[in-house]
């Protein structure tokens, strides 16, 4: 089944009936829909790292200025089950990080923080020029009804984000609201009101975001008025097919009438009716992750026979290589499929799907891209390329990848490295204690090194390098 609930949509043109679609509530409980965002919060919200980078000491780095940002807004949402490996982002691809996230009660009470504030990734994303927000969440309906609804709870949640943003000197705050009631649609666009007036008052320049959905089931968002009174809506371009759907599909499918009614190109068209073109302040989420579900056949549109697995896109890139990486030219997405005595389908998005996503927030020229989720990719270099080659004009070039040092003997080793994106050299770093480096720019991704001392240790590592930077160093 496609991205659907339960609706009658009718089409009227003068009164009268011309068409309609409808569109179908899940009817069990492997058919209810939960996001992404829920999801993986629930599965990981007892999680606690075996290892965390060590604890900033010192002056709090405040947000620096940066010569050459990416063309666009590119929004990511960093888990707190991947914190740890906030020291390998790619902060010349980003803008803004969503530390994901703080839990909240039905009083305005924050909860559960999970390790904010962060003042290692605080500090390093300000040393880089990029902002830090703290994403609050809640996914009960009665929960964020109980809270939106009184004054008095809505106002305890403000001062309990501003506290905790100061206290960590981060730059602003992300509202993840997720089933909303109907019946809270003025009081949601009271709240954002409140929390935009409040944090623009007490730290200047800070960023207020809202997460809205790709479809708003509820009526409860205010497209038009939450665009005015905050700095950008994060839209959920992704979910259209679900962990426990009944069919096997695309999770952000770009077009297509196969698949139902809605696509990521529908959601736009929403969103820029609603909000009356306020483009500045859309914000297109994109998936760097995927589901595998098992399938009663290797048909498109096959229904599923238990839930699906949630896969980051550097494990749905290995599975399709090994069994086929097909593409589906309705939705634009790729996917691939697979027999093991049960048929398996795996649908995500890659660096051509999600490219055909950003020239559409290009064509439209919104204000930018979301991420769910920063890490995702791992160490794969395919989406992050795309980002460069949408975003990056003016951004240094990526880390270089598949680093090694050959020792061919007479004083001499070859340095090799996979081209990166957006390079025009490559600045190899030599150092006889691993500790004090000089680097040398050579213009071609392998280089032979030759002149060494026959009975010294050498240590070496590699960065990319442009007219706008360097990249971070292997």
């Amino acid at each position: 089944m496609k991205f659907s609930r339960s609706v009658l949509y009718l089409f009227f043109v003068s009164g009268i009936i011309v068409s309609a679609v409808i569109a179908q509530l899940p009817q069990s409980p492997q058919q209810k829909f939960k996001s992404i965002h829920q999801i993986e919060w629930e599965q990981h919200k007892g999680f606690v790292p075996k290892q965390l980078p060590p604890l900033f000491k010192g002056t709090p780095v405040k947000l620096q200025p940066r010569a050459n940002p990416p063309s666009k807004e590119i929004f990511g949402y960093l888990p707190f089950w991947v914190y740890p490996n906030y020291p390998n982002l790619n902060y010349d691809l980003l803008t803004t990080i969503a530390y994901f996230a703080a839990e909240m009660d039905d009083r305005g009470n924050l909860t559960n923080l999970h390790n904010w504030p962060a003042a290692g990734l605080v500090n390093m994303a300000h040393s880089k020029g990029v902002r830090v927000v703290l994403t609050a969440i809640n996914f009960e309906p009665p929960s964020i009804a109980s809270v939106l609804s009184d004054p008095t709870r809505r106002s305890r949640l403000i001062n309990n984000l501003l506290n905790e943003v100061k206290r960590a000197h981060a730059d602003g705050v992300n509202i993840d609201f997720e089933g909303v009631p109907g019946d809270q649609r003025i009081n949601l666009l009271t709240f954002m009101t409140e929390l935009t007036d409040a944090f623009h008052a007490q730290i200047p320049g800070s960023f207020v975001t809202i997460f809205t959905p790709a479809v708003d089931w509820n009526d409860a968002f205010d497209y038009f008025s939450l665009a005015q009174v905050t700095d950008g809506l994060v839209i959920g371009g992704y979910d259209y097919h679900w962990k426990t759907g009944p069919t096997a599909g695309p999770v952000a499918p770009l077009t297509g009438n196969r698949w139902g009614f809605f696509s990521v190109t529908w959601t736009l068209g929403d969103y820029l009716t609603k909000t009356a073109g306020n483009v500045e302040k859309l914000i297109l989420g994109v998936p760097f992750y995927g589901f595998e579900w098992p399938t009663v056949s290797d048909a498109l549109e096959a229904q599923t026979t238990d839930v699906g697995t949630t896969l980051f896109y550097n494990t749905a890139y290995v599975n399709a290589q090994q069994y086929g990486r097909l593409w589906d030219q309705e939705s634009q997405t790729p996917w691939y499929k697979y027999n093991d005595g049960q048929w398996h389908q795996g649908w995500y998005d890659d660096s051509l799907s999600l490219a055909l996503k950003f020239n559409l927030v290009k064509e439209k020229s919104l204000k930018g891209i979301g991420i769910w989720a920063l890490t995702y990719d791992g160490e794969r270099p395919e989406l992050q390329g795309a980002m460069a080659s949408a975003f990056g004009a003016n951004s240094a070039p990526l880390k270089p990848l598949s680093f090694y040092v050959v020792n061919i003997g007479d004083g001499r080793v070859k340095i090799s490295v996979q081209p990166a994106t957006g390079a025009t050299g490559y600045k190899i770093y030599q150092s006889f204690d691993a500790q004090n480096f000089k680097g040398t720019i050579y213009p071609g991704a392998t280089n032979i090194l030759a002149n060494l001392s026959m009975d010294s240790t050498y240590y070496f590592k590699i960065s990319a390098v442009n007219g706008n930077g360097e990249s971070q160093t292997t």
